[in-house]
């Protein structure tokens, strides 16, 4: 029945509807299989449009990557975005939609070791941000904090910003791109404490929902404001109440594009193949691979663990043992290894700067990822030291 139901939804046959699910079902292991119940599924179809969380009402709209944050004043016109620290560039993509000067960029290096030593925003940093922008004449709007960093898997005190935000009259935005969606899991919803008093949530099923790239989410607090941002009416676009098409939504609302590709098919299908329990085992699995891998790092003399896992990304580096190289000599030896690692096809990890310094970093979002694999990556990562140090 809710194959048939999606099928006539969706104008398709309820056949290559089921062969197109299989076939990407197929990527998936056997114990990895979990089904929505018939209810389930009725809750989630009355969500897809609308849906109460703790008492508010969010609205899913179509977004792609999502930026992570910095500690600084982000000038839009004179109004200013609060942020914490290592940005994704498409918060620098959106100062340029905005006509952001490009004049504050100096002044955002300046603060990037800003933060605590678990990468956390300093709420008594942003205190002083925002009183400062407010003695400068500007005015502050928009905090961004983190759940869960791209770049770290650091997650700010998203209480303290709420209540800083409430105080002070801001918009509150949590970026959770890579790690809002590791809240379905009971075990980790305790380090997201705060998220649900958010106005404005991102996160990225292509990363911790394992659906192909990409899918990204945003859900927003108060029905319309996204009507309200993007909306662009032109005579070609439909607007007749009673018109067949206008469908449950108008996407071209919910964001800059106009012209977009199907991308919910995919998370629907997972959600309802998989199921809350589902996707949970699979990311507790994957925080407990993340620190089973910052165990094993510990455990050897020739690497160094430079960020303390919190999610499922431990940034770490290679240094020999035995020999003393300066930080500038380890930073080029950790580059050039990922670089031989991710050329021979065996691993595909990314450099990252970790308080001024070069490391690994290695982000677990595949449920396939076993403890063999990452000691192997440890013992691949140590070989290829060792071929670059004897030339």
């Amino acid at each position: 029945m809710l194959d048939r139901d999606l099928a006539e939804l969706y104008g398709v046959e309820t056949k290559s509807l089921k062969q197109a699910v299989r076939r990407n079902m197929e990527r998936f292991p056997p114990d990895f299989m979990f089904e929505l119940s018939e209810d389930e599924f009725k809750s989630l179809r009355s969500q897809s449009v609308t849906s109460n969380r703790g008492g508010a009402r969010y609205l899913p709209f179509a977004f792609t990557e999502q930026g992570v944050a910095m500690l600084s004043s982000v000038l839009t016109g004179d109004r200013a975005i609060q942020v914490n620290i290592e940005i994704m560039r498409t918060f620098t993509k959106i100062r340029h939609m905005i006509s952001v000067s490009q004049e504050l960029k100096e002044e955002i290096a300046d603060l990037r070791n800003q933060t605590d030593d678990r990468f956390r925003i300093r709420v008594d940093l942003l205190k002083h941000a925002i009183a400062d922008d407010r003695k400068a004449g500007r005015k502050p709007a928009i905090v961004v904090g983190n759940a869960g960093t791209v770049n770290t898997g650091a997650i700010d005190p998203l209480d303290e910003l709420a209540d800083l935000c409430a105080r002070e009259g801001l918009w509150f935005h949590v970026d959770g791109a890579y790690g809002a969606l590791a809240s379905v899991s009971p075990r980790l919803k305790p380090l997201f404490r705060g998220l649900e008093r958010a106005d404005s949530v991102a996160a990225d099923p292509h990363k911790w929902l394992y659906v192909p790239y990409e899918a990204g989410a945003t859900l927003v607090r108060e029905p319309g404001r996204m009507a309200e941002a993007f909306r662009r009416p032109a005579p070609y676009l439909v607007h007749d109440p009673d018109s067949p098409v206008l469908g449950p939504a108008l996407f071209n609302e919910r964001g800059p594009e106009l012209s977009r590709s199907f991308k919910a098919l995919k998370v629907w299908v997972g959600l309802k193949h998989h199921g809350r329990s589902g996707y949970a085992a699979a990311v507790e699995r994957d925080v407990a691979m993340a620190r089973f891998l910052a165990d094993a790092v510990r455990a050897r003399g020739d690497f160094e663990l430079l960020a303390e896992p919190v999610l499922s990304i431990v940034g770490f580096r290679y240094r020999p043992a035995g020999l003393t190289l300066a930080e500038a000599e380890l930073d080029r030896l950790n580059r050039q290894i990922v670089n031989r690692l991710v050329g021979r096809g065996a691993f595909f990890l990314a450099p990252t700067i970790l308080k001024g310094r070069t490391a690994m970093r290695t982000a677990i979002v595949n449920f396939r990822t076993r403890e063999d694999d990452l000691r192997a990556l440890l013992d691949e990562a140590a070989r290829a030291g060792r071929e670059i140090e004897e030339g």
